[in-house]
C-alpha cells in the first residue's frame, strides 16, 4: 500500500499508524517516534540568519540615531562632530540597503523587525497596563 506523499508501507506496517490513509510520512513518523525529520533549505536558512543580523544592525543604528539627536539637542557635540556623525550614519544606511538588495533579504529583515516590534509592543503594553500581565499569569498560578 502507498501512503500519501508517495511513500510505501514497510515491514513495520506503518499503515496501522495511518488508519484513514490521510497522513503524510512526517505525520506517521511523528506519531510513531515523537520526532519529525526537518528538511532545511540552505538558501532560506542563510536568508533568515542574514535577515536577523541585518535587523539587529538596523536596531543598533536606530539607537545610535536617537543618541545622536539627544547629543545634538543637548549641544554636547561640536559642528565637526555632528558632521562626522551624520556622514557615518548615512554611510551605515547605504551599506545596510546595499546588503539587503544584493542578498535579496528585504522581506526577511522586514519579517524579523515586525516580529520584534510585536514583542516590544507587548512588553510596553504590559508595563503600561500591569493588570493585563497579572490576568495572563493567573492560569499558571
Amino acid at each position: 500500500a502507498e501512503l500519501q506523499g508517495g511513500w510505501k508501507q514497510n515491514e513495520s506496517n506503518l499503515q496501522e499508524w495511518d488508519t484513514r490513509g490521510s497522513l503524510t510520512k512526517e505525520d506517521v513518523i511523528k506519531r510513531r517516534f515523537g520526532t519529525v525529520v526537518v528538511d532545511i533549505d540552505e538558501k532560506s536558512l542563510k536568508h533568515g540568519v542574514l535577515g536577523l543580523v541585518i535587523a539587529i544592525v538596523e536596531i543598533i543604528r536606530d539607537a545610535l540615531k536617537l543618541q545622536a539627536i539627544r547629543r545634538m539637542e543637548g549641544r554636547s557635540l561640536s559642528e565637526e562632530e555632528v558632521e562626522r556623525l551624520g556622514v557615518a550614519l548615512m554611510d551605515l544606511d547605504t551599506a545596510i540597503e546595499e546588503i539587503k538588495q544584493e542578498q535579496g533579504i528585504f522581506e526577511s529583515v522586514k519579517s524579523v523587525r515586525d516580529g520584534l516590534d510585536r514583542i516590544v509592543d507587548d512588553v510596553l503594553d504590559k508595563m503600561i497596563n500591569p493588570e493585563t500581565w497579572q490576568e495572563e499569569r493567573k492560569p499558571w498560578a
